[in-house]
């Protein structure tokens, strides 16, 4: 199918043979996304990492044990199942709600999911209310994986988008060593302060906000839902300054690689169907 000629949104579009990648990207476009990625990858392996430490602490076993020495091993397994229920619902929630309701609205529902369970675990007083936080918890924490990953490879230029998924790795770990090394802290200076832990919580989740509140939707999303004219501005504003970049070029193999994925997968859709049919049908 020749689509030299097509015009979508006042754009031509390009088949993807013939068109070029930008070859040149500002290192600016590479540090700042970088820099984005710090607060979602931070906050999701401190959210593990502290579900995990907290419960050596002196002050959080006399809380959640009703002032006793040790905490029931019952309990801590069913917290650490909780936790991952809430990440397995909350990514499959949001795998479809992400589609739907685009990646940034996605990204404020974590955003949302995440203040509410930090303040259940803040405002926890026995294990009952810490097992009800750790399933909203791990939901956030869910909803966190399904979009940022996502947004990330969508938004990252081609040259930089495997630095950028390491990049979301590296300061997953990291935030896991500093976790332990906070409640380390307190163990030292006041062994029975586990809230502390949890209240720094709230300093990533303000600028997390700060970030969505400014980060673009993703061109991606508004091409699969025909917003071509607004996939064009976000890919201006995000690729502002970067020599070589062709707006409309780069926007043209984008609605061809989405007319070309909504063919292939009408086409599968078909063949799936005719698997469960006789002969002649």
């Amino acid at each position: 199918m020749d689509q030299s000629n097509d015009k979508v949104g006042g754009y031509h579009l390009e088949t993807l043979d013939n068109a070029e990648l930008p070859k040149a990207f500002d290192e600016a476009v590479q540090m700042r996304s970088e820099l984005d990625n710090l607060p979602f990858a931070a906050l999701d392996g401190y959210q593990v990492a502290i579900a995990s430490s907290i419960v050596s602490n002196k002050g959080f076993i006399r809380q959640m044990s009703s002032g006793g020495i040790a905490l029931n091993p019952t309990q801590v397994a069913v917290w650490g199942g909780m936790l991952s229920t809430g990440q397995f619902i909350g990514v499959g929630l949001l795998q479809l709600g992400t589609d739907i309701l685009g990646r940034k609205k996605a990204m404020h529902l974590t955003w949302l999911m995440l203040v509410i369970s930090v303040a259940l675990e803040t405002a926890a007083t026995n294990w009952l209310y810490w097992l009800f936080a750790k399933l909203i918890a791990g939901a956030g924490l869910g909803m966190m994986q399904a979009t940022y990953p996502v947004y990330i490879s969508e938004q990252a230029p081609t040259q930089i988008r495997g630095s950028l998924t390491t990049s979301y790795m590296f300061w997953y770990v990291l935030a896991q060593i500093f976790a332990p090394l906070a409640l380390r802290q307190l163990a030292i200076t006041d062994p029975y302060d586990f809230r502390t832990a949890i209240l720094t919580q709230w300093g990533m989740l303000g600028v997390l906000l700060a970030i969505n509140i400014f980060l673009p939707e993703s061109p991606w999303w508004l091409v699969q839902k025909g917003m071509y004219d607004k996939a064009g501005r976000v890919l201006a504003q995000t690729h502002k300054g970067v020599t070589g970049y062709d707006v409309k070029k780069e926007l043209s193999i984008m609605v061809a690689t989405v007319k070309h994925e909504k063919r292939i997968a009408a086409e599968e859709k078909n063949q799936y169907k005719e698997i469960s049919k006789g002969v002649n049908l």
